[in-house]
């Protein structure tokens, strides 16, 4: 209890130095993260969640961080539980989108993906989504159809279960796409 919620600052603070990031990568700290995640999505506690995400992500751009997270039990439920639940708050929401979407460019990780329908649904439900509805919307969903890109990159297995949202996928790939000619 008290000893872990104690060193959730000094974690964090480790996660932005990149000698200290490669302690709390091989520390096994990682997964006691991941478990309190559902604590902050129940208590409906968004800074706690994003302070719970923070180490994750910092450590999901790393490739030894994505072979330790792709072990991690729970992961893939806890950030779709909590981006479904803090819809409204772009900072839990973009970053679980960004985990997983550096999940899906790590190879380790696209078959446990793949097996998770949940994530799948996840994603492209978001690359699909009206980005005007929540701030950072664009953000959002261009985190999601990059990550769904990365699963289907040179992976007939991936395109099998995608397959059925293809449809979906296209038009969100070619939204992001007339909005960004549309920019310049």
């Amino acid at each position: 209890g008290g000893g872990f919620e104690g060193c959730v600052g000094v974690v964090c603070a480790c996660v932005d130095s990149p000698h200290c990031l490669p302690l709390v990568v091989k520390s096994g700290v990682l997964p006691r993260f991941v478990e309190w995640i559902p604590t902050a999505v129940s208590d409906k506690d968004p800074p706690r969640a994003l302070t719970l995400l923070r180490p994750l992500l910092a450590c999901s751009y790393t490739e030894a961080g994505l072979s330790v997270l792709v072990r991690v039990k729970g992961l893939l439920d806890a950030l779709c539980w909590a981006r479904e639940s803090f819809l409204s708050d772009s900072g839990v929401r973009l970053s679980c989108l960004a985990i997983l979407r550096n999940l899906c460019y790590h190879d380790g990780a696209k078959s446990h993906l793949l097996c998770e329908q949940k994530v799948v649904a996840a994603l492209v439900a978001e690359a699909a989504a009206d980005p005007g509805r929540i701030a950072e919307g664009h953000r959002c969903r261009s985190l999601a159809a990059n990550a769904v890109w990365a699963l289907l990159y040179n992976s007939q297995r991936a395109k099998a279960v995608v397959r059925p949202s293809i449809d979906v996928i296209s038009r969100a790939l070619s939204d992001l796409t007339n909005e960004v000619g549309a920019r310049r």
